[in-house]
């Protein structure tokens, strides 16, 4: 009606409208929890330190976030009690397997085990009541065929676990690499600039993404952004969501950004690694000749 209405007054000289795009707004998760490559750091301080560090900025933010850890790096009570401090600060946890394997990789019988024993592991290692029920794969890959995701996704069901997509993928993971290189080489203006190409990296992607979501709901779409629990975001998560913010970016929770009806959409694309969840329903849509730009 909204949009008849306007037209109408359009036409007449009256009025130019057009439906409200609804708020910005943006879900924060960072995957492999605790802490991305543990073993890279000097020792157990370091290691606090850097998990301190990204709870301190998404509490200064007013972040709502999910992180997806790696059950396999939670075997000693060092690790328990570092992935601990996430809960202890209101953050929840979520399964990301237990090996980090590719599930385009592994057999029925390997892949529901990963999830089970990972979701095992998560429930002994902290309160229960900071686990929430989502599972991320690893390199959002969810098998080869269609044959193997509906596998996939019977598994899940039956352990009442909901798969976690993204909207907003990027590289954070290749930055991270490099910087990392040149922190522990001490060359500290090589980590700058890293650092700084990484922002601006993000930008763009947010922006990509955001973009073509536009393009293909008229609308803003609630997003949910991929991140790790790295270095380069110890350092730079800040400006991000500093940067998100003056965008005009409110931070919700990961519940509340898949009450969106876009997170129901049935895609048929399988796509490559890493891919946003936008691409593949813009694959399938044009698979189907249904592809529209708004």
């Amino acid at each position: 009606m909204l949009r008849s209405l306007c037209l109408v007054f359009s036409m007449a000289g009256l009025l130019s409208c057009s439906p409200d795009p609804g708020p910005r707004q943006i879900a924060i998760t960072l995957d492999d929890a605790p802490i991305v490559k543990p073993l890279s750091y000097p020792g157990e301080w370091e290691r606090q330190q850097a998990v301190d560090s990204l709870i301190s900025v998404l509490d200064k933010h007013a972040a709502a976030a999910t992180v997806f850890a790696i059950a396999g790096d939670l075997e000693t009570p060092e690790a328990r009690a570092l992935l601990a401090r996430w809960t202890e600060a209101g953050i929840s946890v979520a399964n990301h397997s237990v090996t980090h394997r590719s599930f385009n990789e592994l057999s029925l019988e390997e892949g529901a085990r990963e999830i089970a024993q990972a979701q095992a592991v998560l429930s002994r290692s902290v309160d229960p009541a900071h686990v929430v029920r989502y599972f991320r794969f690893p390199y959002l890959e969810r098998g080869r065929s269609l044959d193997e995701r509906d596998q996939w996704m019977a598994v899940l069901d039956s352990l009442a676990l909901k798969v976690a997509p993204v909207t907003v993928t990027n590289d954070d993971w290749r930055f991270d690499n490099d910087y990392a290189d040149a922190e522990l080489a001490e060359d500290w203006d090589r980590r700058f600039q890293v650092g700084q190409a990484y922002v601006e990296h993000i930008k763009e992607s947010v922006r990509h993404w955001d973009g073509l979501a536009q393009e293909m709901y008229g609308r803003n779409v609630p997003h949910v952004l991929l991140l790790h629990a790295n270095r380069v975001n110890r350092d730079y998560l800040d400006t991000i969501l500093g940067w998100l913010s003056a965008e005009g970016f409110e931070f919700v929770t990961l519940a509340e950004a898949y009450e969106d009806p876009m997170y129901r959409e049935e895609t048929t694309w399988l796509g490559s690694s890493g891919v946003s969840l936008l691409e593949q329903i813009k694959q399938t849509r044009m698979a189907e000749g249904s592809y529209t730009a708004r």
